[in-house]
């Protein structure tokens, strides 16, 4: 009975013009109408649960493409259908983010605030210069989703570097820069594993992984928190651990700011799917924590060529690197 199902199913979508991906109840392809490449973890991309039981219809962008998807669950016969197909807006043409486009505004907008400081210097009206700190945090926020959508991209298509680099100092990198950047509103302690732990990879996903479990545990709160960063190692698997507590002090200024975190989640997703590990994600708000615990596969083998900096690191200027802009949710610093 299933197997006609089944083949019913197909008969019905071989020919769709649209993406069509048959799944199980634990959202497992079955079939799909034709090849499809970097489309991870359906619910996480659509921003459901995965118990998710309804009929219904999701955007989401996908490749730098928004998308609409058609979800058909029929949990009794053990069958998810999703059908997926470019949006067309009025002229029928697919919504693309320009990530060179933002940025060139972006750079356009930051080079337009520093001409007028220097205006405002000459001019001794210092008092506008926190005007100009508010308008390069909104630049800093119209950029981090510019950036979120190229790495995504960029990890997506598989354009990964391949090096053996140190873990310790990766993560003692990702609490210095936290610390850094945080210190006005978060207490940021490190807890680092005492036996060396390498990754064969790319060392920019995994700081990029670290500093979206630091986003998802420390945004959209305006009080003074706490930030645990902690590496530890049993039998054969690594874990990250980035656990945050907010405390009673109140921040006067706020300078969180809400949203969603769909973007975080799918490049936690990438990392661990790249390095046979998994990502969980814990909240009690009636205790005031959160934690995200990264788990993943160590490299084994001998160590011979090892990578001690990210060559990203070096090219990327004092504003604008992936710290600054990846915890500008949290908290940005002066530019003026």
């Amino acid at each position: 009975m299933e197997n006609t199902i089944l083949q019913t199913l197909i008969h019905c979508y071989q020919h769709s013009p649209s993406l069509v991906i048959i799944m199980n109840t634990d959202w497992e392809a079955i079939w799909a109408n034709r090849e499809y490449h970097h489309l991870l973890n359906l619910p996480m991309q659509l921003g459901i649960p995965s118990d998710h039981k309804e009929n219904s219809v999701h955007r989401f962008i996908f490749e730098g493409t928004l998308q609409e998807c058609r979800l058909l669950c029929n949990l009794l016969d053990g069958y998810r259908i999703a059908e997926i197909s470019p949006c067309a807006n009025e002229g029928h043409t697919s919504l693309r983010m320009d990530v060179d486009e933002i940025t060139a505004s972006v750079q356009s907008m930051t080079s337009a605030c520093h001409a007028l400081f220097n205006e405002l210097n000459e001019l001794e009206l210092y008092d506008q210069t926190p005007l100009l700190n508010t308008m390069i945090g909104s630049c800093y926020r119209i950029y981090r989703m510019a950036y979120l959508q190229k790495e995504m991209e960029r990890l997506q298509n598989g354009r990964r570097r391949n090096t053996i680099f140190s873990v310790n100092t990766a993560v003692r990198t990702l609490y210095q820069k936290c610390r850094d950047i945080l210190r006005v509103c978060v207490d940021v302690t490190l807890e680092n594993c005492d036996e060396n732990l390498y990754l064969e990879g790319d060392m920019d996903e995994f700081m990029m992984a670290g500093l979206c479990a630091v986003t998802l545990c420390c945004r959209n709160c305006n009080h003074f928190q706490t930030l645990r960063i902690s590496l530890t190692m049993a039998d054969t698997a690594a874990c990250l651990l980035v656990h945050s507590e907010q405390e009673n002090t109140e921040l006067p200024d706020s300078i969180q700011h809400s949203g969603d975190c769909e973007g975080e989640k799918a490049i936690l997703t990438l990392f661990c799917q790249q390095h046979s590990g998994k990502w969980m994600f814990a909240e009690q708000p009636e205790n005031k924590f959160r934690s995200c615990r990264i788990i993943f596969t160590p490299h084994s083998g001998t160590v011979d060529n090892l990578t001690l900096n990210s060559p990203r690191d070096i090219q990327e200027g004092r504003f604008y690197n992936k710290y600054e802009t990846m915890l500008s949710c949290i908290h940005y610093r002066r530019m003026f």
